[in-house]
């Protein structure tokens, strides 16, 4: 056996520098696919809302991947100066109350419950952010969407 090897030698080398030639490719096409990720985020403020009595503030966002792989939302950031509030599901039975009262669409539609995006598709929902300070009137915020390579930011105003 190992006089055949000895004797195939000059076919084997460049068999396997040809190998790894073409893994080297396909690892740095991956590489390029991850770092190509084309994401839009929108909101649709006539859906969104803020509910004063509660400190509830709810954002109806579309996040579109026209990425060729799936991304991962990993958090949802609501900002305003120095103030910033995680997106999260309704903890308290009296907060899924007031919530069911304004829109029984909103628990069900949470951004939060799909968190995964196929590529060439667009996910719709809202994100709910609770204990969100009062304001008189309207007030500008930020929103931003980290994914698992990318930070989405919009300006929004409530």
């Amino acid at each position: 056996m190992t006089g055949f090897i000895m004797s195939n030698l000059n076919i084997f080398i460049p068999l396997l520098l040809i190998f790894l030639t073409i893994d080297t490719f396909l690892l740095a096409y991956k590489a390029f696919l991850i770092i190509n990720t084309n994401l839009k985020l929108s909101c649709n403020n006539s859906k969104s809302y803020y509910n004063k009595n509660n400190k509830i503030a709810i954002i109806n966002l579309t996040i579109e991947n026209n990425s060729s792989n799936p991304i991962d939302v990993i958090k949802v950031k609501l900002t305003s100066g120095f103030k910033s509030h995680l997106a999260t599901f309704p903890t308290t039975q009296s907060a899924k109350n007031n919530l069911k009262a304004l829109d029984s669409n909103v628990l069900l539609e949470n951004i939060l419950n799909n968190t995964n995006i196929p590529e060439h598709t667009s996910v719709t929902g809202y994100a709910i952010f609770e204990n969100v300070g009062a304001t008189s009137d309207s007030k500008n915020y930020n929103i931003i969407i980290k994914t698992s390579n990318k930070v989405l930011r919009k300006k929004i105003k409530l």
